[in-house]
């Protein structure tokens, strides 16, 4: 009765008013998992892996579509003119999903260290940190010869590729054994397993950059400008991604661009 005086709509009331999907809940007729998939709002559990508790709306998808399409519409209206060049359109192609795969990784690595380090704030400063220091130095030794090998696959992106995917499922165990520890220790874990993902991915801009100046040098600024913007987009791709699907397959969706990036090499993009 106070429900009804507050103009609210009873849903469920047990002997009184037994309708709709709470009674076929509660009678054992609808799961609770089909329940949630009926349901016009989201009202699952926020988890660690999706950690939008103020997210009740449905419409993640839509604005995934709608980002994608203005994207891509941008970039051939700003570009169209250039794609007819056949380096223009490779390095359009490379350096924005360089940019593109750096953020996927970068933003589900600082989400994935927020529990395990105590405070956003805190994951935030060391997972950056750790990861651009890894990526500098990823760029310097980049010119080495190990990894500049001409084959028809660039490896340092399949190892990111790979590391990332192995990340999904390590780092849970590892934060499990190591939750104890203080806060220096987790730092200094944190620190070591960021670089290493974080050196590989200092190195796959660079060769670009050099490959580019060994032909087209025009198309350097191009390149530079499309990875900037291309990050950008990844960041604010990756919150989408996450709310949809969650971090763990954010990671797995940079893994996969970083395991197309290895098929560049200097004739042409394998795709």
């Amino acid at each position: 009765m106070e429900a009804m005086a507050g103009n609210n709509k009873p849903l469920y009331i047990p002997n009184s008013f037994e309708v709709g999907p709470l009674f076929h809940l509660e009678k054992g007729y609808l799961t609770f998992n089909n329940f949630l998939r009926g349901f016009p709002f989201i009202i699952k559990p926020a988890t660690d892996d999706k950690p939008y508790f103020y997210n009740f709306n449905n419409n993640a998808l839509m604005l995934l579509i709608i980002l994608l399409l203005v994207v891509l519409l941008g970039i051939y209206l700003l570009f169209r003119p250039m794609l007819k060049q056949k380096n223009t359109a490779k390095a359009l192609i490379y350096f924005g999903a360089l940019g593109t795969a750096y953020m996927l990784i970068e933003i589900s690595l600082i989400q994935k260290f927020i529990l395990y380090l105590g405070h956003p704030i805190t994951s935030f400063t060391y997972v950056l940190a750790a990861l651009l220091v890894g990526s500098g130095i990823g760029s310097i030794l980049g010119n080495n010869s190990t990894f500049n090998k001409d084959k028809k696959i660039y490896m340092p992106p399949f190892i990111i590729a790979v590391i990332s995917i192995v990340f999904v499922e390590i780092l849970d165990v590892i934060f499990k054994y190591t939750f104890s520890y203080n806060l220096i220790n987790k730092i200094i874990i944190s620190s070591i397993l960021v670089m290493i993902p974080g050196f590989f991915m200092g190195m796959p801009f660079p060769r670009g950059i050099r490959l580019l100046g060994a032909g087209d040098k025009n198309v350097i600024p191009i390149a530079w400008g499309i990875n900037g913007a291309m990050s950008v987009i990844g960041s604010i791709l990756s919150v989408i991604i996450s709310m949809i699907f969650g971090f763990k397959i954010t990671l797995i969706t940079g893994a996969i661009i970083y395991g197309l990036i290895c098929l560049y090499n200097r004739d042409r993009l394998i795709l």
